[in-house]
């Protein structure tokens, strides 16, 4: 074995360099890992990586396994990833240490709101007037009052909630949705029109808000002015997956089974509708053809 001349002693040279690093690494206090794993954490779950949020938070875990703060963070993740149950979980978990929690106390009281049971959405109403209370109202705890209130019947209560939210912020297409639906309790279809086009001009440039208005012609049977508000969407973002699949669904009420074919074939092309085509022409009974779509 050959050893360049010299190269021992840069190698000595280099362990007190080495030691000092690895020393520094050994000395962080349990509270500075936990940070730079929880700062991670939230930079992949803004880049809507979930599974590796949840790693980066479980490490932050093992170093201060009595932060509320990272629970919440971790049901967020696991909400990201549409792993529900497991959400709830670590919610919980973060109120039992900060029952004043504010996030947690929100994303429970969410999806309380949306449970079958009626007890259920009256103890979210009841969490949320008592958010409120206790922290500046946005725009979030406010349409989430509303949503549970309409659930319930409030209507009056519902239309006060949406009132503030649209005071301060007059396109904001959630309250906006959720003023139309309170119009329609109030059988006043003409008032959630003018909700809904007024949110359109208000945000130009949202395909959402087009596609939201389609909705509402279809339930309308305005099937036309339905049609027109879904182009209109994908003009603005040809690759929306919710507006493409609302023309699709449009198409197929109406029998036009090859516009149908071509939209579902276009939607197929948007990552998480891959199998939706396939799905359209085992319908339609062209079996192979779905097959073969599948094996691609």
């Amino acid at each position: 074995m050959t050893i360049q001349r010299g190269g021992w002693r840069r190698g000595i040279w280099a362990l007190p360099v080495l030691m000092g690093l690895l020393l520094l690494s050994c000395s962080e206090s349990p509270e500075v890992k936990s940070a730079k794993y929880l700062a991670a954490g939230k930079k992949l779950l803004q880049k809507k990586d979930a599974a590796r949020a949840v790693l980066q938070f479980r490490n932050a875990l093992k170093a201060t396994p009595d932060n509320p703060e990272i629970y919440y963070q971790l049901g967020e993740a696991y909400g990201l990833a549409k792993d529900f149950p497991a959400a709830i979980v670590q919610y919980r978990k973060a109120l039992e240490l900060d029952p004043k929690h504010p996030g947690a106390r929100l994303r429970l009281a969410e999806m309380m709101a949306a449970a079958r049971d009626a007890q259920s959405v009256r103890d979210a109403a009841a969490a949320l007037r008592d958010l409120l209370k206790n922290n500046a109202a946005n725009t979030e705890i406010l349409n989430t009052l509303a949503y549970a209130d309409l659930r319930l019947g409030n209507i009056d209560s519902a239309v006060s909630s949406l009132d503030r939210v649209l005071s301060e912020s007059p396109g904001e297409l959630g309250a906006s949705a959720l003023m139309a639906g309170a119009r329609l309790l109030n059988h006043d279809p003409k008032g959630a029109e003018e909700v809904l086009i007024k949110a359109c001009r208000e945000a130009p440039r949202s395909a959402e808000a087009r596609r939201v208005l389609g909705d509402f012609y279809v339930e309308q049977k305005r099937l036309g002015e339905a049609e027109t508000q879904f182009r209109a969407a994908l003009a603005i973002d040809p690759k929306n997956g919710p507006a493409l699949l609302d023309f699709a669904r449009l198409q197929v009420a109406e029998n036009r089974e090859q516009d149908a074919d071509q939209s579902f074939q276009r939607l197929a092309k948007v990552e998480t509708y891959r199998s939706i085509h396939a799905i359209f022409l085992f319908q339609k009974g062209r079996r192979d053809d779905a097959i073969r779509e599948l094996e691609k």
